[in-house]
């Protein structure tokens, strides 16, 4: 069974949400990261679609990536 990811955003002009919300998300979540969206604000989906846009198919594309590599069971 392979584990679920997660990719928190954070808003670089995002004044309604701290910077510290983002990391601590990225670190409890797991297997999570941290995408920076450079010059969007609070609500990204609606103010920057593209750029939004462009980071979820990223996301997506990777884990793509990552669930079709072979996984080695942990006791072989």
């Amino acid at each position: 069974m392979t584990s679920s990811t997660a990719s928190a955003t954070r808003s670089c002009a995002d004044d309604a949400v701290p910077e510290a919300t983002g990391r601590y998300l990225a670190k409890n979540l797991p297997n999570a990261d941290l995408a920076y969206l450079p010059g969007v604000g609070h609500v990204p989906n609606f103010t920057e679609p593209e750029t939004f846009h462009q980071g979820v198919a990223h996301f997506l594309e990777s884990e793509v990536m990552r669930l079709r590599e072979p996984h080695v069971a942990p006791w072989s």
